[in-house]
């Protein structure tokens, strides 16, 4: 299920809301991943005296298994091990990134959450299948797409020889340059739809552009000139 969020800058960004079996999945990676901490634990604790023993292991035992998913988000922007292989994380319900405030809320409520599975049942009732610990922080789980690379572009834009129109795109980021890629495939067939029109325009008026060109085609050129720039300053 995708959700658009509107930006800042009024652009609607699209984001894919992850699935219950992906959040399932994710979960039993890390389970698997807390239970091989465990072991490993208990093996160094072999080597060690019985005098050395007793509280102590129990405590270095569970702080690492108790403050997991905690220490994984704050470490890992939002993911941990398991949302990492599964290839979902943790971002704000407005669209940018989460704080430390927020991961600490979803870690105060997982205990509620998995309390009668209630955080599962919640996933289930809530349009954006969030747990009673994102409700409570403000979250939501997104499915993380692949990074857009240069070979991406090659296979999605016809790149020419032709002079680089607007040499500000070396103000651009991969990451601009990766949404604005994203946007045109998903509106070849609609490029007059508002979002084209509203990233074109800010578009312009971060690298202070005039063109009378339409949105869709200075986009693509935008696209074009960045990947002309780039390879030019690789060779």
């Amino acid at each position: 299920m995708a959700i658009y969020i509107k930006t800042n800058q009024n652009v609607n960004i699209e984001y894919e809301i992850c699935s219950i079996s992906s959040r399932i999945n994710a979960l039993l990676i890390d389970s698997l991943v807390m239970f091989g901490i465990t072991i490993a634990l208990i093996y160094i604790f072999s080597f060690l005296s019985d005098s050395t023993k007793g509280t102590l292991f129990w405590i270095v035992i569970a702080i690492p298994i108790f403050f997991y998913h905690l220490i994984s988000e704050l470490t890992m922007n939002g993911q941990s091990i398991g949302k990492r292989v599964t290839k979902i994380k943790v971002i704000k319900a407005n669209g940018s990134q989460a704080s430390f405030s927020h991961y600490f809320l979803r870690f105060l409520f997982r205990p509620l959450d998995s309390f009668y599975a209630l955080g599962l049942a919640c996933i289930f009732f809530t349009k954006k299948n969030q747990r009673i610990g994102d409700l409570a922080a403000g979250t939501i789980m997104i499915t993380v797409k692949d990074a857009i690379s240069f070979k991406d572009i090659d296979k999605t834009m016809s790149v020419s020889n032709d002079a680089i129109v607007y040499p500000e795109v070396e103000k651009l980021k991969d990451s601009d340059i990766a949404i604005i890629i994203d946007l045109l495939e998903k509106r070849k067939t609609q490029q007059n739809h508002e979002n084209i029109v509203l990233l074109a325009k800010k578009i312009q008026d971060h690298l202070f552009i005039t063109t009378h060109e339409n949105p869709y085609t200075f986009l693509t050129i935008i696209v074009r000139d960045y990947h002309s720039m780039y390879s030019t300053v690789s060779q």
